[in-house]
């Protein structure tokens, strides 16, 4: 079969994360709202959204694409992490919420949605 053996299978080099909004932040800046963010990391690689000022339902609508290690397992350091944060310009930013996704989940999960 032209060199390729049957039993390797097409694995996926690159994922593309698309952050589209979020709802329900908590309030961590004054007047009752936030300016917030997300922190997209993928082991080394990292992507920062725009600062959304003064919402505490943001939306971005960005994306970004990162390489996929070679290979999927359930290792911690193969998780996707997405971490909201409130800007604060002249202090540290604080934390909002974070959310981490297995890769070997998203891509040996055959019945889920590809746009979930």
């Amino acid at each position: 079969m032209d060199g390729v053996a049957e039993s390797e299978e097409w694995q996926p080099t690159h994922l593309r994360v698309a952050v589209l909004s979020a709802r329900s932040l908590r309030a961590k800046g004054g007047a009752g709202s936030s300016s917030p963010y997300v922190v997209i990391q993928l082991q080394k690689q990292k992507y920062m959204t725009s600062v959304v000022p003064h919402s505490l339902t943001p939306k971005w609508r960005e994306e970004c694409t990162l390489q996929l290690p070679s290979r999927l397992d359930g290792a911690e350091e193969h998780n996707l992490v997405l971490t909201a944060m409130h800007h604060r310009l002249h202090l540290p930013d604080q934390f909002l919420g974070r959310l981490c996704l297995p890769l070997a989940q998203l891509f040996c999960d055959k019945a889920r949605r590809r746009n979930e």
